[in-house]
């Protein structure tokens, strides 16, 4: 056996350091094991409960409330927000700040205006087609939170 430490270790040392490696490797196959079981078990709350595309949705069993969280998330293709900026300007980066990331509240705000179809709507955002074709969104992980209810 090689090692880059020079440290020796006695003989009770070395048994303490052989059992308590095989100790952490069982523990964190046993963790793995709990994560599948974890995510299977959130798996079927969400399969019952369900989920709303984005937000949380809150019912009650018997005993426990239940709470699913969906989230989206989303990201901008930078080459695309440069030319946006520079054909629109300051405008554009409410919605795409300097970082191009996502102002997620004023999306969802243009996109309500925009799919209210009110009159002008779009040719008061005359960047809005290419401006949503260079973000990217993808629902997250939905989040399970259980809660005992008063007994």
């Amino acid at each position: 056996m090689t090692s880059n430490n020079t440290q020796t270790f006695s003989e009770d040392e070395q048994q303490q350091l052989a059992l308590l490696s095989q100790q952490l490797i069982s523990a964190k196959s046993r963790e793995s094991l709990a994560k599948a079981n974890r995510i299977e078990l959130e798996e079927k709350l969400i399969s019952i409960v369900g989920t709303k595309s984005e937000g949380s949705s809150t019912v009650e069993s018997l005993t426990h409330k239940i709470t699913t969280t969906a989230k989206m998330t989303r990201s901008v293709d930078q080459a695309s927000a440069e030319r946006l900026r520079e054909k629109y300007g300051r405008e554009v980066f409410d919605l795409l700040p300097v970082k191009y990331g996502v102002n997620a509240t004023k999306l969802k705000a243009l996109l309500d205006l925009l799919g209210s179809g009110s009159q002008g709507t779009k040719s008061a955002f005359p960047y809005a087609e290419e401006l949503l074709g260079a973000i990217t969104t993808r629902p997250a992980k939905v989040a399970v939170k259980i809660a005992e209810l008063n007994a």
